[in-house]
This record gives C-alpha cells, sequence and structure tokens, in this order.
C-alpha cells in the first residue's frame, strides 16, 4: 500500500512539473507545436532514434528553448501518450453530457473510441513496437499515469451501462466489472486493428454492439 500511494504522489507531481502551462496560452501553443513536430519525428524514425537535437531542427529551435518546454526526450514522448488519452477522456465526457438514451451515448463512444485510436495509428503502432524503450525509463510513473487514466474512463463506461444491463448481469458483476472488461474488449481490438488488419471503425463498432446486445444488455438498450 505504501509503495503505490508514493507512486502515485510521484506520478501527479510529475504531471504537474511536465505540463506547467495553462491550456490555450502562447506558452501552451508552442509546447503544442513541439509536441506536433516531435510525433512526426517520432513516428518517422522510432523512438530510440529520434533526439532532442532532431526535434530542435524540426522546429526551428534552440536547444535551450527546447529544454524549457522538455527537459528530455522520454517526458516528450509520455506527453503525446497523455495527449492522446487525455482527448479520450474528453470525448467521453462530451458524448456522456449529451441528453440522449444511454444505448445511443454507448453507441457514439464505442464509435469514437475507435475512430480517434485509428487516426493515431501510425504513432501507436510506433509505441507498441518501442515501448520496451520508454517504459524502462521510468516504468512506474508511466504505468500509474495510464492505470489512472483508463480508470477515469472506465468510471464513465460503468455510468453509462447503468440501467441498460440485463438486471441478472448487474446484479451478478455490477456496470463497473462489465466496463473495465468492455474496456479490455476494445483496447485489444484496436491493438490487432493497428498492427494486424485494415482500420473499419464502423463494422468494429457494430460487432461489440451486437455482442453486447446478444447477452449483456438489457433486451431494450
Amino acid at each position: 500500500m505504501k509503495t503505490r500511494a508514493r507512486t502515485k504522489t510521484g506520478t501527479t507531481a510529475a504531471k504537474k512539473a511536465r505540463n506547467p502551462y495553462p491550456p490555450g496560452g502562447r506558452e501552451d501553443a508552442i509546447r503544442q507545436f513541439i509536441l506536433e513536430h516531435s510525433e512526426h519525428l517520432f513516428v518517422t524514425h522510432g523512438y530510440g532514434k529520434t533526439s532532442m537535437d532532431m526535434v530542435a531542427r524540426e522546429c526551428g529551435l534552440s536547444k535551450p528553448t527546447l529544454y524549457k518546454y522538455f527537459k528530455n526526450k522520454y517526458e516528450m514522448f509520455t506527453s503525446l501518450y497523455e495527449r492522446l488519452y487525455r482527448s479520450l477522456n474528453e470525448m467521453f465526457k462530451l458524448i456522456l453530457g449529451r441528453n440522449r438514451d444511454k444505448a445511443q451515448v454507448l453507441e457514439e463512444i464505442i464509435l469514437g473510441y475507435f475512430l480517434l485510436m485509428t487516426s493515431k495509428k501510425d504513432f501507436l503502432k510506433m509505441y507498441f513496437r518501442e515501448q520496451h524503450l520508454v517504459v524502462h525509463e521510468n516504468i512506474e510513473e508511466h504505468m500509474s499515469w495510464h492505470v489512472e487514466s483508463r480508470k477515469k474512463m472506465e468510471e464513465m463506461l460503468a455510468q453509462c451501462l447503468q440501467g441498460i444491463l440485463r438486471p441478472d448481469i448487474a446484479k451478478r458483476y455490477g456496470s463497473a466489472m462489465v466496463a473495465s472488461t468492455l474496456f479490455d474488449i476494445l483496447e485489444g481490438m484496436v491493438s490487432n486493428l493497428i498492427l494486424h488488419g485494415e482500420q473499419d471503425p464502423a463494422k468494429e463498432k457494430a460487432f461489440i454492439l451486437e455482442f453486447l446486445r446478444s447477452g449483456v444488455l438489457a433486451r431494450s438498450a
């Protein structure tokens, strides 16, 4: 328990240090500009072969200016990964905030997840290929952040599932467990699409919904 607490505190502190600029301001705009260019380099050359010198040249910035926004390559790369998951979180919140029935919200969340993740297929493919190089630098921080971010999305997904699960499923397992399992399925399908097949988000969404309606969701959902 103590180790987990230290990890969470350290992760929170590191996140604050990595993103000290208010969204929408000039400094944040420069930071996002650097991230866009660094993503291109990471995708083209891979994490291992991309250097801070390359990023500085690509952005037309001096190295001291670059280091003002990112202290090293690891911080820059994980900021890209975190930005993607923040986008997912914001998408979930936006869809859940709409005044629609939960079955329709669930459908939009699943499709939105596939569309957003497959739009970053080149970055994610590189990440899957070279993540051993990334997590090696600070595996506890990296994994803690991912778990924390995913937990937030699972909670929103569970909120959506409440009231549309089959009564016996809801009683036996609860919406939180179903949401976690559904997220496992979504992540696995996206990984398979990115690494091995062509992307067809609409078809994947249809399959997931048919799968859920065949035994997990209530008949009215």
